[in-house]
């Protein structure tokens, strides 16, 4: 049976009918799924045009405005990213033991620690611990695209922060901790640990 499926592919190689079984590209597929017609005659387009009548519909994905949005605006006043920002915007970096805390003369800039340290934070306060993640994060997220101004670090640079920087960012933790006390939003009389 191997034989004769192998047989068949380099017959169909030589004929040039291989390509028939190929898949195709995404492009292709939405091509060919938009390309196609009910019973009636309509084309996609035409049938989500009729199906859009009756539903609130969204802006079309090609639509210019002529004042475009800014990620400040996605961003309530409120907001958690907003603390992040206010809290690590108010550190001494040097002195709690942040390498690079001034950015060097020579060779390639690197990314500021203060940035990486809202990162780590912002992932820390929405379970996300992965490096993996919070790179994942950094493109999709309008959040953490307004915490980093739209950088996007690469995951081995934000595991090499958390390398180099551990003690550091407890002691950052500490003294976001000591404002949280000092503005009343814990008051650190109960503690639970559940062992399960």
């Amino acid at each position: 049976m191997f034989a004769t499926v192998c047989d068949l592919r380099v017959s169909l190689r030589q004929s040039g009918m291989d390509s028939f079984f190929c898949l195709p590209t995404a492009e292709e597929a939405v091509t060919k799924l938009g390309s196609r017609r009910n019973f009636y005659g309509e084309s996609c387009e035409e049938q989500i045009k009729l199906a859009d009548m009756g539903y609130i519909t969204g802006e079309a994905r090609e639509q210019v405005t002529m004042f475009p949005q800014t990620l400040d605006e996605f961003i309530p006043a409120d907001h958690l990213c907003r603390v992040i920002e206010a809290f690590v915007n108010r550190l001494e970096m040097a002195s709690l033991g942040f390498v690079r805390a001034e950015p060097a003369e020579t060779g390639r800039p690197g990314y500021d620690p203060r940035d990486l340290l809202k990162l780590y934070l912002y992932g820390y306060m929405n379970q996300l611990r992965s490096s993996r993640r919070l790179e994942a994060e950094c493109q999709r997220n309008v959040e953490v695209m307004w915490l980093l101004g739209r950088l996007q670090p690469d995951y081995k640079s934000i595991a090499e922060f958390r390398r180099m920087h551990g003690e550091a960012v407890k002691q950052a933790g500490a003294e976001l901790v000591g404002l949280a006390r000092e503005t009343g939003l814990v008051r650190g009389e109960w503690v639970a640990i559940d062992g399960s």
